[in-house]
């Protein structure tokens, strides 16, 4: 990413590297240095951004403010740069060495950047330590077992893959209804055109009644209707 912006890969790498030293120098959180959208590295903060003056030494720092007042008194914190651009609510400036502790406090300030959190080794191990424990922790909540068991119901009347087929009242009489052909079917309209002469409650036949009225409904369908 050097088109429009860097030469080469070595002057990117050598910008990179002055900026990580002044974000070192302000005690800013590394994650603040990054790409804008032209390519450059900057440092960014809520604020405003901090980038090279391109001679290896400098830095262009811009800072925009909520009023003009404000921006005066930000320019009167910032008396160890230099104003290059001054507006009406924000300016640049060239700052021309590392600050001092003092002046990266204001610098923090004035952009918005989050400061840097350092933990000693033990504390470091033992954020390390809880962080795995936490992920043990989720390992061990999650089901051992993949997959959802079925009801047994289920499991009855659908066999496993490769097993015996299953028959039940459901298949002799889609059987039956097969073996009716058209005549079940005008059967079946008679039955919605008069719903009264439907019982509220179906019979629930067994297994060995349905194969019979299969039966005797394709005999019935085989043998030609006699005229009137």
């Amino acid at each position: 990413m050097t088109g429009l912006t860097y030469d080469n890969r070595d002057q990117a790498q050598e910008d990179r590297r002055q900026q990580e030293r002044l974000l070192e120098a302000l005690g800013a959180a590394p994650a603040q240095l990054r790409r804008d959208e032209a390519g450059w590295w900057v440092i960014a903060g809520q604020r405003g951004t901090i980038q090279t003056w391109g001679d290896g030494r400098t830095w262009l720092v811009y800072v925009r403010c909520r009023s003009p007042q404000h921006w005066t008194f930000t320019k009167r914190r910032l008396v160890f740069m230099t104003v290059t651009q001054d507006g009406d609510e924000e300016g640049c400036l060239r700052l021309f060495q590392i600050p001092a502790p003092h002046e990266a406090v204001v610098i923090r300030d004035v952009m918005g950047l989050r400061r840097r959190v350092d933990y000693a080794p033990e504390a470091l191990e033992r954020k390390r330590a809880s962080m795995a424990r936490a992920g043990l922790a989720r390992g061990a909540a999650s089901p051992t077992v993949p997959g959802v068991a079925m009801p047994d119901e289920v499991s009855e009347r659908f066999p496993p893959e490769g097993g015996p087929a299953v028959e039940g009242p459901e298949v002799l009489f889609g059987t039956s209804l097969i073996a009716v052909g058209v005549k079940g079917r005008f059967q079946a309209q008679g039955a919605a055109m008069a719903p009264a002469l439907v019982p509220e409650t179906l019979p629930n036949p067994s297994r060995e009644e349905f194969a019979a009225k299969a039966s005797i409904s394709a005999v019935s369908a085989a043998e030609p209707e006699e005229s009137a």
